[in-house]
């Protein structure tokens, strides 16, 4: 029975007895007086679990020789006693207690500590999505069951309500100052940091689109003959780190993290517009760590230690070593190619503090894409192991909409859980068994390995592309005529050089110069048996019936495009039937939408569905 139970993470060691521990009625606890804080975020965490005044079968035990996060747990045929150092042990122990009774409690020794220190995940809320707030506690309680000790939510443009600047997001609906600190202390409780994360330099297009804020730009740039709209600031214009202040000095009071991360990735324009003359004096590398110096000495000023992306960096041969030592560089990269191992080599030689950072490969895809997720994380986690990073961060981004619905994230969350925790790991059955049994309750057995299934219609697809499927391109193209739409394809393979490593676009670029013709049987015949599977899903979770619908919008979404792709390719047998299909999965995509998510940014994202929905009625 032993070899089938499934804890997530996997604690460092673990020594089964024979048989099961069976309390005599309710599990029952009862928490020292150094630990009465956690009683509130245990009656969310573990409603099943009975907290009493005395006795009860679970005896919590301190034991200061243990770290801070680090516990022992025994399971006997008398009882069970959890023993720990400080609260955040005790509360991974009883998380580790909850999923073995969710399983029998079967009898056992545990110790166990975290490989990592870091062990976080940072979802987007400024492309799309910006969660209600019963969702961003639910996320917490997630986390914590996982063991997760770091949240981060990602702002750029107006998804944060700035005090300084109320006319910006006055007709939107944006995460408050009053939420960000109701959630801190919410985050707190469960012990995660809450980490504030606002782009300082790139990402900046909401910002410089408005007038008293344009003359900051660096300038847009023109690619194939088309004019892009301006997205980074002027590193060497005053004024832009002054903005920046101001809407630091806004969001940080909020937080009571010690780390703000001001992300500085991507800055596409920098030393390409109007300091395109200083560049070539200097060099971008002298802009860039000068730029860098002024937000350091930013979060100093607010007491926090800076945390930034590694992307700049991470090409440059000298940049690195000149950084500010105590910064946390978080180096990221999304593709199963990405080169973990030698970019956490070059940040450990250059003497900075780092983490690695993956991603879910959920967005831009709607239901993910499971195989580079796979790859991906467990290189950057063995990468993280292997190089001395602090922590392993999962991310979890919005592009094109923010139409992935969270379930879909549920598998990346695991896996990086196992990697962040333990440095061997978790196998693809194990993220399937912890899916079924420890986040759905899934009786049937059958959404975890669908969650999975679900993610892998992408390699069905003509040709890969990094971080998208090609279900996606309707929604930028249209409904096109065939030339157009090869164009577009090509177009966006070519971009690739622009935003990517050298090694990983020649890998994208033989991929599409192989590409086999567009095929669309067995990709409807995956889709469509899918949808049929989940008939017989069982979740017992609270949001299972949530769940199983958004999985079904979630492939009636990509059934649909790949359908509007065979019409734009030349099957019009498609065309019967195809606009309200469209029409249906609108209308499912914001009721589930408002089920998670304030309101704001669901009818923009919706657009170019309604788009190819008109444009097919008019052709048909």
């Amino acid at each position: 029975m032993t070899d089938q139970i499934c804890l997530v993470p996997p604690p460092r060691t673990v020594r089964w007895g024979g048989g099961c521990f069976t309390p005599p009625g309710a599990l029952a606890a009862a928490l020292p007086q150094d630990l009465a804080a956690l009683a509130g975020p245990l009656a969310t965490l573990w409603p099943q679990l009975r907290l009493c005044k005395a006795g009860g079968a679970v005896a919590l035990v301190r034991e200061d020789a243990l770290g801070p996060e680090a516990y022992r747990l025994t399971v006997t045929a008398q009882g069970v006693r959890a023993f720990y150092g400080a609260p955040a042990g005790a509360l991974y122990a009883m998380m580790t207690l909850r999923q073995l009774a969710a399983q029998g409690l079967p009898l056992c020794e545990i110790e166990d500590a975290p490989a990592l220190a870091i062990r976080g995940y940072m979802l987007d809320i400024s492309r799309g999505k910006v969660p209600a707030m019963e969702t961003l506690k639910a996320l917490a309680d997630g986390l914590a069951r996982l063991k997760y000790n770091h949240l981060e939510l990602y702002i750029e443009g107006f998804s944060f309500a700035y005090p300084s600047f109320p006319a910006v997001w006055r007709d939107r609906t944006p995460i408050t100052p009053a939420e960000v600190r109701e959630l801190d202390a919410y985050c707190k409780a469960r012990c995660i940091d809450l980490v504030p994360h606002q782009n300082s330099l790139g990402h900046m297009a909401a910002w410089l689109a408005l007038p008293e804020y344009a003359p900051l730009a660096e300038g847009g740039l023109c690619w194939n003959g088309i004019q892009l709209p301006p997205t980074t600031l002027d590193a060497c214009d005053a004024g832009s780190a002054q903005l920046v202040e101001r809407l630091t000095a806004d969001l940080l009071p909020n937080f009571t993290s010690p780390y703000f991360h001001v992300a500085m990735d991507e800055p596409f324009e920098l030393g390409r517009g109007k300091n395109k003359a200083r560049a070539a004096r200097e060099g971008t590398d002298e802009m860039y760590v000068a730029y860098v110096e002024k937000m350091h000495a930013m979060a100093a000023a607010h007491g926090k230690t800076m945390m930034m992306w590694g992307d700049v960096i991470g090409r440059s041969e000298t940049m690195a070593a000149r950084l500010p030592k105590d910064i946390l560089v978080v180096d990221w990269g999304y593709e199963a190619e990405h080169p973990a191992r030698r970019r956490a080599e070059k940040l450990r030689a250059a003497g900075l503090r780092f983490c690695m950072c993956a991603g879910t490969s959920t967005w831009s895809s709607f239901t993910g894409m499971t195989d580079n997720m796979i790859e991906n994380i467990t290189q950057m986690g063995r990468a993280a192991h292997a190089c001395g990073a602090e922590g392993l961060i999962l991310s979890d981004w919005g592009d094109q909409g923010h139409f992935q619905y969270f379930p879909t994230s549920w598998p990346g969350l695991c896996l990086a859980a196992a990697w962040a925790w333990n440095a061997q790991g978790a196998s693809e059955q194990t993220v399937i068994d912890a899916l079924d049994r420890l986040i759905y309750g899934d009786k049937a057995g059958v959404l975890g390995r669908l969650s999975l299934e679900a993610g892998r219609y992408y390699l069905l697809e003509e040709f890969r592309t990094p971080c998208r499927a090609l279900a996606m391109v309707p929604l930028k193209t249209g409904l096109v005529e065939r030339e157009a739409y090869e164009g577009q394809l090509a177009a966006s393979v070519r971009m690739m050089r622009f935003f990517s490593e050298d090694d990983l676009c020649t890998v994208y670029e033989q991929s599409f110069a192989g590409r086999r013709p567009f095929d669309k049987q067995p990709l409807l015949a995956l889709l469509r048996g899918l949808r049929g599977q989940l008939a017989a899903a069982c979740p017992t979770c609270a949001d299972g019936a949530l769940v199983l619908r958004e999985y079904a919008n979630a492939l009636l979404a990509v059934e649909a495009l790949c359908r509007v792709r065979a019409v734009i390719l030349g099957d019009e047998s498609e065309l019967p039937g195809l606009a309200g299909q469209l029409a249906d999965m609108m209308a499912e995509h914001r009721a589930l939408w408002l089920a998670r998510n304030k309101p704001y940014g669901l009818e923009e994202g919706l657009q170019p569905f309604a788009r190819l929905h008109d444009q097919l009625l008019a052709r048909a």
